[in-house]
């Protein structure tokens, strides 16, 4: 099914946009973004991601939002996030993602913060993490 190919290469690019950070949080900050240029740049496959197809369960959807939740349980193994349920702040941060696309663009004319930032911001918060984006990056 084409949502699966698409979940397939979500977690291909998200994975490779995490590949070698310096720590997890910063891996988790770098899954954040991959996911939202994604978004950007291919709507097509945001709406298909969140759509709810009766009789396909979205398998390579979980494992996908499961890679978002190992991610931060890195963050809290190496004590970068104070998270006490990966699993909820992960879903959390996946639908704040999500809506912050969402709502730039259907809100152009809006004085949004630069998105980097807001990705920055709401990964942070949600996760629940200790570092700043990019505080250790080189």
């Amino acid at each position: 099914m084409m949502r699966d190919a698409i979940f397939v290469e979500v977690r291909e690019i998200t994975g490779r946009a995490a590949k070698g950070a310096e720590s997890a949080a910063l891996a988790l900050y770098a899954r954040a973004g991959a996911y939202v240029k994604i978004w950007t740049s291919h709507p097509a496959w945001r709406q298909l991601m969140f759509t709810a197809i009766p009789g396909h369960p979205p398998v390579e959807g979980q494992a996908a939002f499961q890679d978002l939740v190992k991610a931060l349980e890195g963050c809290v193994l190496e004590g970068t996030s104070d998270s006490v349920d990966p699993q909820t702040d992960s879903a959390h941060l996946i639908a704040a993602l999500h809506g912050l696309v969402l709502s730039r663009t259907v809100m152009t004319a809006f004085p949004w913060p630069p998105l980097e930032k807001s990705i920055g911001d709401m990964t942070q918060r949600i996760a629940r993490l200790n570092v700043q984006p990019f505080e250790h990056a080189t």
